[in-house]
């Protein structure tokens, strides 16, 4: 449901942060709020650049320093790669 789709987005969001802080999911998902960016594709909050997109059946959530997050692949081994 997009109830559903928006909470697993918030989730992806919040850990992806906390995984580029290197605090992890310990660090306090409260710290961050990605409500406001529910709606968008890509966006800039806490001086990071962030992507979330859905593949497939999959949601990804992306934090990056850098503006330039393209992520392409055709499956999800593909994108996997593409991160890597």
């Amino acid at each position: 449901t997009e109830k559903d789709e928006q909470f697993i987005k918030l989730w992806v969001l919040k850990e992806a942060i906390l995984k580029h802080s290197g605090d992890g999911v310990s660090g306090g998902l409260d710290r961050y709020s990605f409500a406001e960016f529910l709606s968008l594709d890509s966006f800039f909050a806490y001086n990071l650049n962030f992507r979330c997109f859905i593949k497939e059946k999959y949601i990804y959530g992306i934090c990056s320093e850098t503006d330039n997050i393209f992520i392409s692949g055709t499956d999800i081994k593909d994108i996997i790669k593409n991160l890597m």
